[in-house]
């Protein structure tokens, strides 16, 4: 069997998932944790890997999900009430 790669949507899906959990101790949890609790709360595969590469990727602001990159991530300092992911 072939890899997949995820799409935007399943992506999205996840880090909606991610700044929707209350655990304190998510911050605490490993890659393959969060990977383990997202397939356990959705029925739905993410790859550790996947979840590596986004945990420190994306923000809310104003509700609005955005993908830190290196011309973007002044963002933080302009936004101080920008949401982070709880891990």
């Amino acid at each position: 069997m072939s890899k997949t790669r995820i799409t935007k949507r399943e992506l999205m899906d996840f880090i909606e998932w991610a700044f929707n959990q209350t655990d304190d101790n998510m911050s605490s949890y490993s890659n393959p944790k969060i990977a383990e609790l997202y397939m356990r709360d959705t029925g739905r595969y993410i790859s550790v890997s996947t979840v590596r590469l986004n945990r420190d990727a994306w923000v809310k602001i104003d509700g609005k999900l955005v993908k830190l990159t290196p011309q973007n991530s002044e963002l933080l300092a302009y936004h101080p009430t920008a949401e982070v992911l709880p891990f």
